[in-house]
């Protein structure tokens, strides 16, 4: 009994944890979006294959390397996007973390710096 237990707590709780299962990793490089003037740092991706791709997009402290926002995990339709913006100057925010549960060839991502009136820088993501 203890096992059938265990086995159906482990069923209900696979779809939560598979989700990002096999994980990739992208990374921009850190660029503060309070410096020298204030900016909207967007952290957007797309998914350029055919199939759904589940993502979540983390902003990050440069200072720390802890997580200050997060959006996902997400689905993403084939060649669709998905953005999060930090557009707060008290956020120590500096770059753009990117997780996937396919080959980073399968999608494009990049941080972008707006000052509201234009993009003023793009970082790819690797």
């Amino acid at each position: 009994m203890r096992t059938l237990a265990s086995l159906a707590l482990g069923l209900a709780l696979l779809p939560a944890t598979s989700a990002l299962a096999g994980s990739h990793f992208l990374y921009t490089a850190p660029a503060y979006h309070f410096y020298p003037a204030e900016q909207t740092l967007y952290c957007d991706i797309v998914n350029v294959s055919s199939k759904p791709v589940n993502v979540t997009i983390n902003t990050v402290d440069y200072a720390t390397g802890s997580v200050v926002l997060t959006l996902g995990p997400t689905t993403i339709a084939p060649g669709a996007g998905q953005a999060l913006g930090d557009p707060s100057s008290s956020s120590p925010s500096a770059y753009c973390k990117f997780t996937v549960d396919t080959a980073t060839k399968n999608v494009r991502a990049g941080a972008f710096y707006d000052n509201g009136t234009a993009y003023t820088v793009a970082i790819p993501a690797q």
